[in-house]
Protein backbone atom coordinates (compact mmCIF):
# COMPACT_ATOMS: atom_id res chain seq x y z
CA UNK A 1 0.00 0.00 0.00
CA UNK A 2 1.15 3.35 -0.63
CA UNK A 3 1.62 5.78 2.50
CA UNK A 4 -0.30 9.07 3.13
CA UNK A 5 1.64 11.92 2.00
CA UNK A 6 3.05 9.55 -0.63
CA UNK A 7 5.02 11.84 -3.78
CA UNK A 8 4.61 8.27 -5.74
CA UNK A 9 2.51 8.96 -8.54
CA UNK A 10 0.32 6.28 -10.31
CA UNK A 11 -0.56 6.75 -14.31
CA UNK A 12 -4.40 7.75 -13.04
CA UNK A 13 -3.95 9.43 -9.47
CA UNK A 14 -7.35 10.28 -9.82
CA UNK A 15 -9.96 7.50 -10.88
CA UNK A 16 -13.85 7.55 -10.53
CA UNK A 17 -16.04 4.13 -10.70
CA UNK A 18 -19.48 4.33 -11.80
CA UNK A 19 -22.11 2.15 -12.72
CA UNK A 20 -25.46 1.10 -12.00
CA UNK A 21 -26.61 -0.51 -8.35
CA UNK A 22 -25.79 -4.23 -8.62
CA UNK A 23 -23.15 -3.67 -11.26
CA UNK A 24 -20.18 -4.63 -8.95
CA UNK A 25 -18.65 -1.57 -8.82
CA UNK A 26 -18.15 -1.42 -5.00
CA UNK A 27 -16.16 -4.74 -5.54
CA UNK A 28 -13.81 -3.80 -7.74
CA UNK A 29 -13.26 -0.14 -6.14
CA UNK A 30 -12.55 -2.12 -3.22
CA UNK A 31 -9.32 -4.35 -5.73
CA UNK A 32 -8.55 -1.49 -7.19
CA UNK A 33 -7.72 0.04 -3.93
CA UNK A 34 -6.07 -2.64 -2.40
CA UNK A 35 -3.77 -3.95 -5.30
CA UNK A 36 -2.81 -0.85 -6.64
CA UNK A 37 -2.60 1.11 -3.18
CA UNK A 38 -5.16 4.35 -4.26
CA UNK A 39 -7.27 5.40 -0.98
CA UNK A 40 -11.07 4.44 -1.18
CA UNK A 41 -13.52 7.09 -0.84
CA UNK A 42 -17.48 5.85 -1.34
CA UNK A 43 -20.49 8.03 -2.07
CA UNK A 44 -22.45 8.89 -0.38
CA UNK A 45 -20.21 9.00 2.81
CA UNK A 46 -19.46 10.89 5.87
CA UNK A 47 -22.35 12.64 7.47
CA UNK A 48 -24.45 12.91 4.44
CA UNK A 49 -24.59 8.40 4.74
CA UNK A 50 -26.39 9.51 8.05
CA UNK A 51 -29.15 11.26 6.32
CA UNK A 52 -29.16 9.65 3.29
CA UNK A 53 -32.55 7.39 4.02
CA UNK A 54 -34.25 10.77 4.85
CA UNK A 55 -34.17 11.77 0.86
CA UNK A 56 -34.73 7.64 0.13
CA UNK A 57 -38.59 8.11 0.71
CA UNK A 58 -41.65 8.83 -1.70
CA UNK A 59 -42.69 11.93 -0.03
CA UNK A 60 -39.42 13.83 -0.89
CA UNK A 61 -39.32 15.52 -3.46
CA UNK A 62 -36.54 14.98 -6.43
CA UNK A 63 -35.85 18.36 -6.41
CA UNK A 64 -34.78 18.23 -2.77
CA UNK A 65 -33.01 14.67 -3.60
CA UNK A 66 -31.27 16.76 -6.25
CA UNK A 67 -30.07 19.11 -3.92
CA UNK A 68 -29.02 16.80 -1.34
CA UNK A 69 -26.68 14.97 -3.79
CA UNK A 70 -25.25 18.43 -5.05
CA UNK A 71 -24.00 18.90 -1.66
CA UNK A 72 -22.72 15.49 -1.20
CA UNK A 73 -20.99 15.87 -4.49
CA UNK A 74 -19.74 19.56 -3.30
CA UNK A 75 -17.99 17.84 -0.31
CA UNK A 76 -16.48 15.06 -2.55
CA UNK A 77 -15.03 17.11 -5.28
CA UNK A 78 -13.40 18.84 -1.70
CA UNK A 79 -12.12 15.80 -0.63
CA UNK A 80 -10.54 14.93 -3.89
CA UNK A 81 -8.76 18.56 -4.20
CA UNK A 82 -7.26 18.08 -0.41
CA UNK A 83 -5.58 14.58 -1.28
CA UNK A 84 -4.61 15.07 -4.37
CA UNK A 85 -3.31 17.94 -2.54
CA UNK A 86 -1.77 15.77 -0.01
CA UNK A 87 -0.17 13.49 -2.99
CA UNK A 88 -2.86 10.60 -2.43
CA UNK A 89 -3.82 8.41 -4.97
CA UNK A 90 -7.74 7.90 -4.84
CA UNK A 91 -10.44 6.23 -5.89
CA UNK A 92 -13.92 6.97 -5.84
CA UNK A 93 -16.88 4.70 -5.49
CA UNK A 94 -19.08 7.02 -7.44
CA UNK A 95 -18.81 10.75 -7.83
CA UNK A 96 -21.21 13.34 -9.18
CA UNK A 97 -21.73 11.53 -12.40
CA UNK A 98 -24.31 8.88 -10.62
CA UNK A 99 -25.98 12.01 -9.79
CA UNK A 100 -26.44 13.80 -12.87
CA UNK A 101 -27.51 10.03 -14.21
CA UNK A 102 -29.95 9.07 -11.95
CA UNK A 103 -31.80 12.72 -11.40
CA UNK A 104 -32.06 12.83 -15.21
CA UNK A 105 -33.57 9.39 -15.22
CA UNK A 106 -36.02 10.65 -12.78
CA UNK A 107 -36.65 13.70 -14.33
CA UNK A 108 -35.25 15.27 -17.45
CA UNK A 109 -34.08 18.56 -17.50
CA UNK A 110 -33.41 18.73 -13.67
CA UNK A 111 -29.97 19.20 -13.99
CA UNK A 112 -29.17 21.37 -16.83
CA UNK A 113 -29.05 24.43 -14.94
CA UNK A 114 -26.60 23.08 -12.61
CA UNK A 115 -23.86 22.74 -15.17
CA UNK A 116 -22.06 25.72 -14.03
CA UNK A 117 -21.25 23.72 -10.63
CA UNK A 118 -20.24 20.06 -11.57
CA UNK A 119 -17.93 21.99 -13.99
CA UNK A 120 -16.32 23.86 -10.87
CA UNK A 121 -16.21 20.33 -9.09
CA UNK A 122 -12.49 18.40 -9.53
CA UNK A 123 -12.40 16.44 -12.65
CA UNK A 124 -11.03 12.58 -12.06
CA UNK A 125 -8.28 11.64 -14.35
CA UNK A 126 -9.85 7.81 -15.47
CA UNK A 127 -13.68 7.35 -15.31
CA UNK A 128 -13.98 3.68 -15.49
CA UNK A 129 -18.33 2.26 -16.21
CA UNK A 130 -18.71 -0.93 -14.63
CA UNK A 131 -21.46 -2.16 -17.01
CA UNK A 132 -23.60 -5.17 -16.20
CA UNK A 133 -27.18 -6.51 -17.78
CA UNK A 134 -30.01 -6.56 -16.19
CA UNK A 135 -30.28 -9.53 -15.05
CA UNK A 136 -26.97 -9.64 -13.32
CA UNK A 137 -27.62 -6.59 -12.10
CA UNK A 138 -31.53 -7.61 -10.21
CA UNK A 139 -29.83 -11.22 -8.66
CA UNK A 140 -26.91 -8.85 -6.84
CA UNK A 141 -29.20 -6.32 -5.35
CA UNK A 142 -32.16 -8.84 -4.47
CA UNK A 143 -29.32 -10.71 -2.76
CA UNK A 144 -28.52 -7.48 -0.31
CA UNK A 145 -32.42 -8.43 1.58
CA UNK A 146 -35.12 -4.97 1.08
CA UNK A 147 -34.57 -2.89 -1.81
CA UNK A 148 -34.29 1.11 -1.54
CA UNK A 149 -36.71 3.24 -3.19
CA UNK A 150 -34.43 3.62 -6.17
CA UNK A 151 -33.14 0.27 -6.34
CA UNK A 152 -37.11 -1.00 -6.96
CA UNK A 153 -37.78 1.62 -9.74
CA UNK A 154 -34.28 0.32 -11.91
CA UNK A 155 -35.86 -3.12 -11.11
CA UNK A 156 -38.16 -2.45 -13.91
CA UNK A 157 -36.08 -3.46 -17.37
CA UNK A 158 -37.10 -0.51 -19.70
CA UNK A 159 -36.18 1.98 -16.32
CA UNK A 160 -32.86 0.07 -15.88
CA UNK A 161 -32.16 0.69 -19.75
CA UNK A 162 -32.65 4.32 -19.96
CA UNK A 163 -30.46 4.83 -16.57
CA UNK A 164 -27.86 3.40 -18.65
CA UNK A 165 -28.00 4.83 -21.82
CA UNK A 166 -27.63 8.19 -19.55
CA UNK A 167 -24.71 6.73 -18.22
CA UNK A 168 -23.19 6.66 -21.32
CA UNK A 169 -24.41 10.10 -21.81
CA UNK A 170 -23.20 12.11 -19.10
CA UNK A 171 -20.31 10.60 -18.32
CA UNK A 172 -17.08 12.39 -19.68
CA UNK A 173 -14.99 11.57 -22.76
CA UNK A 174 -12.40 10.01 -20.58
CA UNK A 175 -14.24 6.95 -19.83
CA UNK A 176 -13.81 3.48 -20.27
CA UNK A 177 -16.49 1.07 -20.01
CA UNK A 178 -15.60 -2.64 -18.31
CA UNK A 179 -18.11 -5.35 -19.05
CA UNK A 180 -19.06 -6.90 -15.44
CA UNK A 181 -20.81 -9.76 -16.57
CA UNK A 182 -18.69 -12.40 -16.33
CA UNK A 183 -16.25 -14.06 -13.59
CA UNK A 184 -14.37 -11.12 -11.46
CA UNK A 185 -11.59 -12.93 -12.68
CA UNK A 186 -12.04 -11.50 -16.12
CA UNK A 187 -12.95 -8.13 -15.18
CA UNK A 188 -10.26 -7.87 -12.76
CA UNK A 189 -7.49 -8.83 -16.07
CA UNK A 190 -9.55 -6.07 -17.87
CA UNK A 191 -8.87 -3.64 -15.44
CA UNK A 192 -5.14 -4.58 -15.46
CA UNK A 193 -5.20 -3.73 -18.87
CA UNK A 194 -5.83 -0.50 -18.67
CA UNK A 195 -4.32 0.51 -15.29
CA UNK A 196 -0.86 -1.07 -16.41
CA UNK A 197 1.55 -3.34 -13.90
CA UNK A 198 1.43 -2.85 -10.20
CA UNK A 199 4.74 -0.52 -9.11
Amino acid sequence: MLKENSSMKLKYPFIVLEGTDGSGKSTIADWIANYYGYKKHKSIGGAFSEVKSNFDIDKVSIQERFSFLCGEAINNSSIAKKELQLGSNIIFDRYYYSTLVYCESLEKGITQEFDFLFDKLVQPDLVIFISTDFENMFERITKRGQLTLIEKRYSDKDNFNTLKLNYRKYLPSNFIEVDNNGRIDETIEAIKKILGKKQ
